[in-house]
């Protein structure tokens, strides 16, 4: 039962006890039979665990469960860990942003590609409508041609009928009075 104190530094007072056997009144344990007896109970230089049992604060390869370093290392790793985290949170963040910036871009390009063909078609109306209001006048013109046309042709006829009328009568009196 002597474990890992036997030659423990800090356990002075058992340095020097190779056997575990009867000692007795022994002046460091209340305990007369020292090899049975697990409490030892005036232990100031075993630190502040009064009860060591068979390693009972202690793991099975005589480390103390509570190690220091290993909490020191546990709180380095978690704090890695939520490094590690929210760096890819931010890098996932800003590849999210690049992402947003490129489709606004993308739907900026469309938008201005859209207003340069909304322009291009209101330009083609427009050009349309010009074209078209040039060929209405043209008809009007034309139009307006022909009625004049047409009005010649009209006076024209009225003073050949007249003018025949004229000659008629004129021939007439030409007879009658010969």
């Amino acid at each position: 039962m002597k474990s890992n104190y036997e030659h423990n530094q800090n356990c002075r007072n058992y340095d020097s006890n190779a056997n575990y056997g009867n000692y007795g009144n022994n002046g460091n344990n209340s305990s007369s039979n020292y090899g049975n007896n697990r409490n030892y109970e005036n232990k100031s230089n075993c630190g502040s665990n009064d009860s060591f049992g068979i390693n009972s604060n202690y793991g099975s390869n005589g480390k103390h469960r509570n190690n220091s370093n290993m909490v020191t290392m546990v709180t380095i790793e978690t704090r890695v860990t939520e490094v590690v985290m929210e760096t890819i949170v931010k890098v996932l963040t800003m590849a999210t942003i690049g992402t947003i910036g490129t489709i606004e871009t993308i739907v900026t390009m469309i938008a201005v590609v859209t207003m340069e063909t909304i322009g291009n078609i209101v330009a083609v109306e427009t050009t349309v409508v010009v074209l078209t209001v040039v060929a209405m006048v043209n008809m009007d013109i034309i139009e307006t041609m022909e009625a004049i046309a047409t009005i010649e042709t009209g006076v024209t006829m009225v003073a050949m009928v007249t003018m025949k009328i004229i000659g008629t009568m004129v021939a007439m009196e030409t007879i009658m009075n010969s």
